[in-house]
Order: C-alpha cells, then sequence, then structure tokens
C-alpha cells in the first residue's frame, strides 16, 4: 500500500467529528505524523485511538474563533522540525434563518471559517518554508456554497466564498517559497458516522440528495480523503491555488436544479 502522506508532519485543525475526524484518520493511514487541534476536548480521545492503531500523533485543545497575537495556535510546537502540510476544516453552524441572524452569528461564522483559516496559515508558513523540498501544503475544506445558495447561514456562505479568495491570494503570496495552497469545495456530503441518511423514513430526502447531481449519489469521508491525498502529495507539486471541486458534478447543472430541489425540501 502507497503511503501519501509517509513521514510527513501535518497539522489538522477541526477533527474531532465529522468528515475531519475522517481526514485525520485517513492521514494517520496515510503515514502522517499528526499534531491536531480542536476546541472539543474529545481530541485526546481521538489522539489514543490514532496510537493504539500504531500512528502517531499528539494535540492540543484550541478554539480558532478566539485567536489572537498573544493567544496562537502553535506555540512554537514545529520550532525544530518543521511542518509539512496544514489542513484547516473548521466551520460554524450559526441560524439559518437570516431573519433571526445576530451580529454575534456573523462574527462567529466569519471568526471560525475564515479568520482562523487566515491565522492559522499565516503562524504555519515560516515552519511550512523550512521543508521546501517536500512540497509543503495548505488545504482548506471549503463548500460549493461559496458559489450557489443553499440552506446555510448568510455568514457561512459568505465566509465560504472568502475562503476561496484566500486560497488563491496566499498562493501567490507563499509560492515563491515552496509552499502550495489549494482549496477543496465539497458538494453534498455525508459524515460516517451519519446512519440516518440511510434510514426508512429518510428515503425521499436521500432520494432528493442524491438526485442533485449527475452522479446520483452522495460524497463520502473517502471521496474527500482521495482528494486530500492528491493534493498533498508530490504528484501534486505543480498545482497551487486551485479550488478542486467534488461534488459529484452538481455544479454544472443549473443552479435552479438544486434550489428548487432543496426549496421543496423546505431546506431554503
Amino acid at each position: 500500500m502507497i503511503k501519501e502522506f509517509l513521514n510527513k508532519r501535518i497539522a489538522i485543525i477541526g477533527c474531532v467529528q465529522g468528515l475531519g475526524r475522517s481526514i485525520a484518520m485517513g492521514c494517520s493511514s496515510a503515514g502522517a505524523e499528526l499534531f491536531l487541534f480542536d476546541v472539543n476536548p474529545e481530541i485526546e480521545g481521538l489522539v489514543a485511538e490514532i496510537q493504539d492503531a500504531g500512528g502517531k500523533a499528539r494535540c492540543r485543545v484550541v478554539d480558532v474563533s478566539n485567536l489572537s497575537d498573544s493567544n496562537k495556535l502553535f506555540k512554537n510546537m514545529f520550532r525544530e522540525n518543521g511542518l509539512d502540510g496544514l489542513i484547516y476544516t473548521p466551520r460554524s453552524r450559526e441560524p439559518k434563518d437570516f431573519m433571526d441572524y445576530k451580529l454575534g452569528n456573523w462574527d462567529t461564522d466569519l471568526n471560525i471559517t475564515l479568520k482562523g483559516a487566515f491565522f492559522a496559515a499565516q503562524e504555519a508558513i515560516p515552519y511550512l518554508a523550512r521543508n521546501k523540498e517536500q512540497y509543503p501544503f495548505i488545504i482548506y475544506i471549503s463548500s460549493i456554497l461559496s458559489q450557489f445558495i443553499g440552506p446555510e447561514s448568510v455568514g457561512y456562505h459568505v465566509a465560504k466564498a472568502g475562503l476561496d479568495n484566500l486560497t488563491r491570494y496566499l498562493a501567490v503570496r507563499v509560492g515563491h517559497i515552496g509552499i502550495r495552497v489549494n482549496a477543496v469545495q465539497l458538494g453534498w456530503f455525508i459524515k460516517d458516522s451519519d446512519k440516518e441518511f440511510y434510514k426508512e423514513e429518510n428515503k425521499v430526502y436521500r432520494d432528493s440528495a442524491e438526485g442533485t447531481n449527475p452522479l446520483k449519489r452522495v460524497g463520502t469521508s473517502e471521496d474527500l480523503l482521495n482528494a486530500i491525498l492528491f493534493l498533498g502529495s508530490h504528484k501534486a507539486r505543480f498545482i497551487t491555488g486551485q479550488i478542486m471541486c467534488i461534488d459529484g458534478g452538481v455544479t454544472i447543472l443549473d443552479p435552479g436544479h438544486t434550489f428548487n430541489l432543496l426549496k421543496a425540501q423546505g431546506k431554503i
């Protein structure tokens, strides 16, 4: 088995639950030494699970919505050996009805999804630059809702659009020191733990979700992991500033197609 991340030192921010957890487990299986960051103290259990499986991992509990000049993310964790990759996954879950949306919700959406993404990269860049020969990378997890209107909050849409442009901006600014910056733009995905999706009573919802794209299924953690393993590998060493869309083809359809499906379900 090819281990795309063998001996690579990778920081993953947002990894206790959902797709972030699957990313962490997958990167460990690919041979990476992991440095995990999450606001959820259950992150220690994830580290233990990885170590029990023979992987290398350490962690720090941190709130990316509350970073400051005095409250750094990494705290010199990579001073000795540098860093090979940074993967940033956090997203917020603020009210979806824009009429219920408050100033604090706006701050939370942008702080977690966009502000945290920038300052994590800013702090990581000096460490990534030290390992230029390893084709260091930054990968952000974005969404097709950076382009289209869907069932999430207004701040989520705006922050993801900003994240796409942050990807391009950083790619231009740090390319000369060998760092690649890309984003993976997700369509309709489900978590490995989302058993509710497959229950019979959710068949109408499931059929609608799977019907939003030409491949007639939703994305899985394996689909996401495959994209990350490629973008983080030497095979993608000449790829930077790209927004890789993995959505089963939904974005090539008439935008109204997905909008009408979501509206019919009461999701919009």
